[in-house]
């Protein structure tokens, strides 16, 4: 069980018994018709990092396109080109992912990070299966929270539109 603010959020079972099956078995063309819940804008009352609130004055959150963004990202030991693997906690983060927009549930806007990567590319402080999903789902445009102080040098890399 999960909290947030006033809503609780309870997750079928960790394990691969029930939450990963019941998305894994699914056909790709039924997981392509969820659409995802985002905790900004109008939703951002439902925001897990509370730091992420505009009116904290510590990050803007930023429209990129999806495929760009996985380009010119580290994604380390999460593979982008497939959604289940043979990673348990891969699959459990990805189901958990699908269960959440499925049922409506507002996930936070992946979180950017400019910490070094040996080959120059973007980094995530949090976010890089929300990423994943939103990419392999299709989702061509998704949010992105970028602290202002690094929000210039992250245009220098990806192409970044203001919500």
């Amino acid at each position: 069980m999960v909290q947030r603010g006033q809503s609780i959020v309870v997750y079928p079972d960790r394990h691969e018994s029930s939450l990963i099956k019941l998305y894994r078995n699914r056909a790709f063309d039924e997981l392509k018709n969820i659409r995802a819940s985002w905790a900004f804008g109008d939703d951002s009352g439902k925001l897990w990092n509370r730091r992420q609130l505009l009116s904290c004055g510590a990050y803007a959150i930023i429209k990129v396109d999806t495929a760009e963004l996985i380009s010119n990202s580290s994604f380390y030991e999460v593979e982008v080109n497939q959604l289940f693997t043979n990673d348990l906690t891969n699959n459990y983060r990805v189901a958990r992912i699908l269960y959440s927009w499925e049922n409506s549930i507002h996930l936070d806007p992946p979180t950017l990070s400019l910490r070094d990567d040996p080959r120059g590319k973007l980094t995530f402080l949090d976010g890089r299966h929300r990423t994943k999903v939103s990419y392999l789902l299709g989702f061509t445009k998704i949010p992105l929270s970028v602290e202002l102080i690094d929000i210039e040098a992250v245009r220098t890399i990806i192409t970044l539109n203001e919500y």
